[in-house]
């Protein structure tokens, strides 16, 4: 492994999330994220607290594309001119001119991001309408005439579309040359944490996702406590709550085609590790009372047995996802972040709200088999 050690990025800090995201991880990756932020700040298109820009400052002007991944889910890119994207002063008040980015997907708000491209996985098929939004550093949207400064764009997912996986190889550098990285994560003042890359010897490269290794370029990819929660496509990065306890998060070096890159056969990654205070923590399930929805799937031979492959619930519900699986895999709620470890031979349970309205994916990370679509209204 190698990092660097300068200044806010010391050794103590190197000690990593997607939609996911719209949900999940590549190819399982998250955009995203940031379910509590959707709860507490804001509700669908009501967009909650909004700022008129006010005499003086230039409006911020934005528009989006959205093309698809040539391995999975699809590729947003954000042109953003005479606004400050500024991660560092997130969730605090607000300056004229300076904030971040929120995703809608199909009205309902699933992440706060702070980088040009973002890395859009568990759609399901058929048309689907993306839009992002300037916040201020308080998560109000800037307005003009009171409507909000967005860009949308209207795609359509083919089906089977977003459940590709990356190949996981290792690609040899140089260690004169090599990548360099330093992270630090920092809790964020209203919800969840930030999380901060430096980087050396390697430059990001959104549009070449996908494509043919290039040297010194690619992207990043999230993990949390071993799991890989997202492709990131920028140095900033907002992680949702994670539950109380030690967390540990790292940001991996990856080439255009998902490589890893390393030193003498050593992925390139920065880690660090979080404490999360209970009073900062998602709801334990122990805290939760008993479901109101359970979900109990199979998976044997590699097929999914289960009652229904759609599953309705009301918002607010809290629901419980048991799955009993042949080999080891990891099962991901999608648009909640929600990820469950199922050793092979054994079943295991995980417990969420589902305060966060959609049509969101549940599927096995590993395999990328869909176990059922939750629909929460």
């Amino acid at each position: 492994m190698r990092s660097k050690s300068r200044g806010p990025f010391s050794a103590s800090l190197l000690s990593l999330i997607l939609v996911l995201a719209a949900c999940g991880a590549d190819d399982g990756e998250s955009t995203s994220e940031a379910a509590e932020d959707s709860a507490n700040e804001e509700d669908g298109h009501s967009h909650g607290h909004s700022i008129e820009v006010p005499e003086g400052m230039t409006v911020p002007t934005i528009s989006i594309e959205v093309v698809a991944d040539p391995m999975s889910g699809q590729n947003l890119f954000v042109k953003l001119a005479d606004f400050d994207v500024s991660p560092e002063t997130a969730s605090t008040d607000p300056v004229d001119g300076q904030g971040h980015l929120h995703l809608y997907v199909d009205g309902e708000r699933t992440a706060r991001f702070y980088n040009e491209a973002l890395h859009l996985t568990g759609l399901s098929a058929g048309e689907h309408v993306i839009e992002v939004e300037v916040s201020a550093n308080n998560h109000s949207a800037y307005t003009v005439d009171g409507e909000p400064i967005r860009a949308m764009a209207t795609i359509e997912v083919e089906e089977g579309a977003g459940h590709g996986h990356d190949e996981v190889a290792t690609i040899d550098v140089d260690p004169d040359t090599a990548p360099v990285i330093g992270l630090r994560v920092e809790k964020d003042p209203k919800s969840g944490w930030n999380a901060f890359v430096d980087l050396e010897n390697f430059e990001i490269n959104a549009s070449a996702a996908s494509s043919a290794h290039v040297a010194g370029e690619g992207h990043l990819h999230l993990v949390i406590d071993g799991v890989k929660q997202g492709r990131v496509y920028g140095t900033n990065w907002h992680i949702p709550a994670l539950s109380e306890g030690t967390h540990e998060i790292a940001f991996e070096v990856s080439a255009n085609d998902h490589s890893w890159y390393a030193i003498d056969g050593v992925p390139i990654v920065a880690t660090t590790s979080i404490d999360v205070a209970a009073a900062d923590a998602t709801q334990p399930m122990e805290e939760m009372g008993d479901p109101d929805v359970t979900i109990s799937a199979i998976f044997e031979d590699g097929e999914v047995t289960i009652e229904a492959s759609r599953i309705e619930v009301e918002l607010g519900q809290i629901v419980m996802v048991m799955v009993e699986s042949d080999v080891d895999e990891e099962v991901h709620v999608h648009g909640y972040d929600e990820f469950l470890s199922v050793p092979a031979g054994e079943s295991a349970m995980i417990q969420f709200a589902a305060d966060v309205p959609g049509l969101f994916e549940i599927e096995f990370e590993d395999s990328g088999v869909l176990i059922a679509d939750l629909q929460v209204s």
